[in-house]
């Protein structure tokens, strides 16, 4: 997107639910059907499509995306000349991402614009497609404040911080302003939820995003101010704009499973900014790799090698995990498929790119879940049969949260 007319530029109507938009769009694209290795409508998470990226894609797509104005500027997602969608850039996007905004497609429709966008032929005319299989009904109710300042406090000991509320635009030009130092606002947000690699240099920025229970309602998953970026350029506050998501408020989630992983978290920063989550993941200590499971446990194995592979900087392709860390061998485990892919390893390493797209398909629901491990009954009802330990205090923990920030 452009922020005026110019050469190069085409003027474009964005159609909403709310009306039309006028946008400027540069006429050289950055993808094409050719970089696009797979596309998947999905109708789970609010009508969006998955895609996955070839090798040459998913580089050109780095490489744009790093450069851009993260919470600030968009990408046009152009088909057969008609502008259908100007999603905000939330962050330098990788292999996979997901294009949301499509609550008025039928699944049919979703369906053959996901085909086009990967460059496969329109289904034969008769030919219906099979929408996935609806999730399953869940009952939700909101978190008590005592339930929240809980989550909080368990977030912020592995290292993951969130504001209460998103400010307003006239909250953050009242405190904010062009010049002030890291330490200023440090003290007046405390810490981050996230930084760029190298908040000690110059050239650098912050992420503070509301926490998942104090989100906007958000029924029709529309992209909504969930938290704002500032930058800092010379070491001092350059710019501040929002940051956008199409999440939803996260509620509790009435006989959900508590995770039963028995695991020991290195203890890190989330918000430091130089993070190195090859470590991170390498430092999980499983004492038992082979222990009982359950469905959350395993949900939250995938989500860990899908957030490496989307947001590390480096050549996703090249880079590595050892084969033989606890969370490889736990991974190995509960999946066959990684098992065969830990056989292979050149060197004792695993490529995390393979092992994102292994896992992807899990987390997508183009697989099932392998059956979990044995659980113990106590009281006459299921019972986790282990719990999740901290490194310091024993007290339980999440996993690392892995939020799909950009639309």
């Amino acid at each position: 997107m452009a922020d005026a007319p110019g050469n190069g530029i085409e003027r474009m109507v964005l159609k909403t639910e709310d009306g039309e938009e006028v946008l400027f769009v540069k006429t050289k694209s950055v993808l094409g059907d050719a970089d696009v290795k797979r596309a998947q409508a999905d109708l789970a998470f609010g009508h969006q499509i998955n895609v996955w990226l070839n090798d040459a894609g998913r580089k050109k797509l780095k490489e744009t995306t790093a450069a851009m104005r993260h919470g600030r500027d968009r990408l046009a997602i152009i088909m057969d000349g008609r502008l259908i969608c100007a999603p905000v850039v939330q962050s330098t996007l990788g292999s996979q991402f997901v294009v949301s905004g499509f609550q008025d497609m039928e699944f049919r429709e979703l369906d053959d614009l996901a085909r086009k966008m990967s460059g496969r032929p329109p289904r034969p005319e008769g030919e219906e497609p099979l929408p996935p299989e609806p999730p399953p009904k869940i009952e939700t109710v909101p978190f008590t404040e005592e339930e929240y300042q809980a989550n909080k406090a368990m977030r912020e000991k592995v290292g993951i911080f969130h504001i209460d509320s998103v400010p307003t635009e006239e909250d953050l030009n009242k405190v904010l302003r062009k010049g002030m130092a890291r330490d200023e606002v440090l003290k007046l947000f405390g810490k981050p939820y996230m930084a760029s690699d190298k908040p000690h240099d110059n050239d650098f920025y912050f992420i503070y995003t509301v926490a998942p229970e104090k989100r906007p309602e958000n029924p029709k998953r529309k992209a909504l101010p969930d938290g704002f970026k500032v930058d800092f350029g010379k070491g001092k506050v350059s710019w501040w704009s929002h940051t956008y998501s199409a999440a939803a408020r996260e509620k509790k989630v009435v006989g959900r499973q508590e995770p039963t992983l028995k695991a020991i978290l290195p203890e890190v920063d989330f918000s430091a900014g130089d993070l190195d989550l090859v470590a991170y993941v390498e430092g999980i200590v499983v004492p038992d790799p082979k222990q009982s499971v359950n469905s959350r446990d395993l949900g939250d194995l995938i989500s860990i090698a899908i957030m490496i592979s989307g947001t590390l900087d480096e050549d996703a392709k090249k880079t590595t995990l050892d084969a033989n860390c606890d969370y490889m061998k736990t991974l190995s485990h509960n999946f066959p498929d990684i098992a065969e892919l830990r056989k292979s390893a050149k060197e004792g390493r695993v490529e995390i790119e393979k092992l994102s797209d292994t896992l992807s398909p899990y987390a997508y629901g183009e697989k099932k879940l392998p059956g979990q491990t044995k659980r113990v009954k106590q009281d006459g009802a299921d019972q986790p049969a282990t719990a999740l330990e901290s490194k310091s205090k024993g007290d339980s923990k999440p996993q690392p949260e892995s939020e799909g920030r950009s639309q």
